[in-house]
């Protein structure tokens, strides 16, 4: 939209602003400005905050059980929220994975589906990981559920892997 005229200078806001005043209604209100913009400045530094715990990179785990197999995953940890894709190697087989899941420190827990492809039997499986920090290393427990059955469950130890 184009004005008809360009003389800026007539603003009834800003000369509502530019008006002298006692200067109590200012240093409120700058006084506000600032509290506003030190909370804003906390808030920010909070969500710019790297996780004191950083999962991204390359990692083995190894599952032992019931079902006897490993997870090669590429992680990647945004705060508390965990994402990844790789492969499970289960009894000969291999199949693309997916997971997601939250660190809680020192805890992580894992979902971990198959990427399915059409295929029923890997559509309804999920595996799923309660894993502790332990120095460089993570190792907890594993549940293999199909159609919402428990199915199987064991040991899991994860180490990055390069």
């Amino acid at each position: 939209m184009v004005r008809e005229t360009t003389d800026y200078l007539d603003d009834p806001l800003f000369n509502a602003l530019a008006e002298p005043s006692d200067g109590q209604e200012e240093t409120a209100a700058e006084e506000a400005g600032a509290e506003g913009q030190q909370a804003e400045i906390q808030e920010q530094n909070l969500t710019d905050q790297k996780p004191a715990v950083d999962l991204s990179g390359k990692w083995m785990i190894g599952l032992n059980g019931s079902s006897t197999g490993s997870l090669d995953l590429i992680m990647i940890n945004s705060g508390s929220s965990v994402s990844g894709y790789g492969n499970l190697t289960e009894s000969g087989s291999v199949y693309a994975v997916t997971a997601r899941g939250t660190l809680t420190e020192p805890d992580l827990t894992l979902e971990i589906r198959p990427v399915t492809n059409g295929d029923a039997y890997n559509a309804v499986r999920l595996f799923q990981l309660k894993l502790a920090l332990a120095g460089q290393s993570l190792a907890g427990t594993y549940q293999i559920y199909q159609s919402e059955e428990l199915v199987g469950r064991g040991n899991a130890t994860a180490t990055r892997n390069g």
